[in-house]
């Protein structure tokens, strides 16, 4: 039965009738059938709930106060029904302790019940997160493929079940003060409901792991392998390992790196379906699915099990205004819905349960998180009370709007890979200084723009993964296939799904580099043209540049490059980077092995690693070129103002297609 309430809140709106399809149609999804309203009376066994969803706040200050204004109205308006306050991961990001603790205080304050554990939660390291555990007030995470051993500073504060009340309080006291659970139970006026999580997959990890192991452990995994995968491959790999030693392991690593991810995604699943049927066991029959996985993941996994109803999403930031709408292997439509990122927008689910726990109705609905000079306040006195006054560094005339697409040219990218370049000049000796800077345009140089005052809190905002940074020496035909990569994402995120996170742009920025990426061609090797570098001298005297100033980049010459740990972020496609870019993958493979290690592989004895502060760098950079003028203007506004080191050439279907679209 529904309450008069409840029936005044729904009242109006249009529910979307959820069956299981006959036959699958094209697009996957069940044709929905739109109810004016919800019954007055629900049929024997029939159920409610709502769920108010986040992700991927990435420690987004600016938002959070909006963002707690929408889940106390949530609270006010829904409190009569069954609600949950739910996240598909991300909350935090960075190592600083200033953005977790923020992001924690504002979990806290919109009493969020249970999140998933998505990558930038650990970018502070397993030490620190355990740490920052004890904080949270009633937050749990759920990660079932979450594996927690003896000696693991998660151990304090795991345990692989929970059981709890309507208010996230324990049922009995065993599980008290614990933190972080495979899975758990819910239960809300009279009814139970089961949650699992799915954290991120990281290869690397998987690799550490490897590294340690020993001989007959290495064996024992390659023939896990090959009864999962069935690769013959694999038998070779076995065969050479009959004499081994440390070198000949390590040599193996690579051939099986992809092989272990494989396996480790099956193992994921199984446990997955197995904390699922123990749920059902216990006749939970409403299963929720927090996952950090991305969408087109979370689709395949879905597709090969059985039992989950819902999927809050998280990591590749999609807007779900409609459900995706996906079908279980038992041919049951799914629901998995995303609330973008770094807070602009909130998402509420409401559903309709059968007596066996089946959705028979939902509405789904995205709010859009915008801020007043109200909430603005309250962002800042949040701030001051972590960190205190915010410093002034530097003053803008004309506003920057960042592109907020990753396949855009942004100037602010541009200025922070000069300041990379322009510290590294200043501490260099006998003119020893890099020749080009490289960064990617990552999403924390894109979440925000600048005007007036900027300060230090600004510079932090843009600055929380807190990422080391490399100078290494690179020839021009690996700088070259970097390039080449780069503009092949671009042209390939044009027409394919964005869903799919090998698809996506990703556009290499650069103190000293100059070139061109021609949309239009159809030949692949003619996409990147007219790649040019400077003088950094010339560049960071700010000096103008002649035609004659502008050089090709010699294929043989070595480059002294800087660039920081998130082009580990570049590979995507394991197989692509190995039939297509294999020198852009050494250089990848070698800062991977100096992040886990700490060791300068052979070969590249010569890398330096950098101790300094990447944020204070871009502030001392920041404040000289706002010093400059540039006629009325400071060389700073000039700067974020100015496109011109990547040009970007469409073809002219796909500018009328973009302007079809904005229109």
């Amino acid at each position: 039965m529904v309450n008069i309430r409840a029936q005044e809140i729904f009242k109006g709106i249009s529910w979307n009738r959820l069956d299981k399809p006959k036959e699958k149609p094209s697009n996957g999804s069940p044709e929905p059938v739109c109810e004016r309203e919800i019954p007055g009376e629900l049929p024997e066994g029939h159920s409610m709930a709502s769920f108010f969803y986040i992700n991927d706040l990435h420690s987004a200050l600016p938002f959070m106060p909006v963002l707690k204004k929408e889940a106390d109205e949530f609270d006010e308006k829904y409190k009569d029904i069954t609600t949950f306050k739910v996240s598909g991961g991300d909350l935090k990001a960075g190592t600083g302790h200033v953005f977790n603790n923020i992001a924690i205080d504002f979990m806290n304050s919109i009493n969020l019940d249970l999140t998933a554990l998505g990558n930038h939660d650990l970018d502070c390291g397993v030490e620190k997160f355990a740490a920052q555990l004890p904080k949270l007030k009633k937050t749990k995470y759920i990660a079932t493929n979450l594996y927690v051993h003896d000696r693991s500073p998660l151990n304090k504060y795991f345990m692989p079940h929970g059981r709890f009340n309507g208010d996230m309080n324990t049922v009995s006291g065993y599980n008290r003060n614990k933190k972080v659970f495979n899975s758990c139970i819910v239960e809300k006026n009279g009814e139970r409901y089961g949650f699992v999580g799915m954290a991120t997959a990281d290869p690397m990890q998987y690799r550490k792991k490897l590294e340690k192991i020993s001989i007959h452990d290495l064996k024992s995994v390659l023939t896990k392998l090959h009864n999962n995968n069935n690769n013959n491959n694999i038998k070779q790999i076995q065969a050479s390992l009959e004499k081994p030693n440390v070198k000949n392991i390590q040599s193996k690593l690579d051939k099986i790196e992809h092989l272990t991810t494989k396996n480790k995604q099956l193992e994921d699943r199984e446990k997955l379906q197995k904390e699922i049927d123990n749920l059902r066991a216990k006749g939970i029959n409403k299963i929720i699915l927090l996952s950090h996985l991305g969408t087109g993941e979370d689709e395949k996994l879905v597709s090969k099990l059985d039992g989950i109803d819902i999927v809050i999403e998280g990591h590749d930031h999609n807007e779900t205004r409609e459900p995706v709408i996906a079908t279980s292997k038992t041919g049951e439509p799914v629901l998995m819905v995303q609330a973008g990122s770094d807070g602009k927008y909130a998402g509420i689910l409401n559903v309709v349960f059968d007596e066996e726990g089946k959705i028979k109705l939902y509405n789904n609905g995205l709010k859009s998180s915008k801020s007043n000079p109200e909430l603005d306040k309250e962002a800042d006195e949040i701030w001051k009370t972590h960190m205190g006054e915010p410093k002034s560094v530097a003053q803008l005339k004309d506003s920057f709007l960042p592109f907020m697409i990753k396949e855009k040219e942004n100037p602010l990218v541009n200025v922070f890979a000069e300041a990379m370049l322009a510290i590294d000049h200043k501490k260099s000796v006998y003119g020893q200084g890099a020749d080009v800077a490289l960064m990617l345009n990552m999403g924390n140089l894109r979440k925000k723009g600048l005007s007036g005052v900027i300060t230090e809190r600004d510079i932090l905002e843009y600055n929380s993964y807190g990422d080391r940074v490399y100078k290494m020496n690179m020839t021009g035909k690996q700088l070259l296939e970097l390039l080449k990569y780069s503009a092949h994402s671009v042209a390939r995120s044009q027409n394919a799904p964005a869903t799919n996170d090998n698809n996506k742009a990703r556009l290499i920025h650069s103190s000293n580099l100059f070139y061109t990426i021609d949309l239009s061609k159809k030949n692949p090797d003619e996409i990147l043209s007219k790649v040019k570098i400077a003088d950094p001298k010339k560049i960071l005297r700010n000096e103008e540049l002649k035609e004659e100033d502008f050089k090709d980049i010699n294929p043989h010459k070595k480059y002294k490059v800087i660039l920081d740990t998130l082009f580990v972020c570049l590979i995507r496609d394991e197989t692509d980077f190995n039939n297509n870019y294999k020198l852009s993958k050494d250089v990848i493979n070698v800062l991977r092995k100096m992040e886990r290690t700490g060791n300068k592989p052979k070969g590249y004895e010569d890398t330096e690693i950098y101790t300094w502060d990447r944020a204070d760098a871009q502030k001392e950079y920041i404040k000289y070129l706002s010093s400059r003028k540039v006629g009325s203007k400071s060389l700073l506004d000039v700067k974020l103002n100015n496109t011109g080191k990547i040009t970007i050439k469409y073809p002219d279907e796909m500018l009328k297609a973009r302007r079809r679209k904005r229109g």
